[in-house]
């Protein structure tokens, strides 16, 4: 479980909002995603947000015109080795 997952859900219930789990595979796929086709080598929590988005999508939550902000706060560099 991630840090402060009790913490996050209860955030996600209160503001009426969702949450969604994304695999390993999902976050790997999204970190080639974006260095291949935005230029972005996004670290694996960043890319999680991307895999998510890749899902809300599909699963119609969100729209492809909806206007919708990922944060990447950290460098894939670090994860090269």
């Amino acid at each position: 479980r991630s840090f402060g997952v009790k913490l996050k859900l209860r955030v996600v219930k209160y503001s009426k909002g969702y949450a969604i789990r994304v695999t390993d595979d999902e976050i790997l796929n999204a970190i080639n995603d974006l260095a291949r086709y935005e230029g972005i080598y996004a670290c694996p929590e960043g890319a999680a947000t991307y895999a998510g988005l890749k899902k809300f999508v599909n699963d119609g939550i969100l729209s492809m015109d909806d206007r919708i902000l990922l944060m990447n706060t950290g460098s894939g560099l670090k994860y090269l080795l």
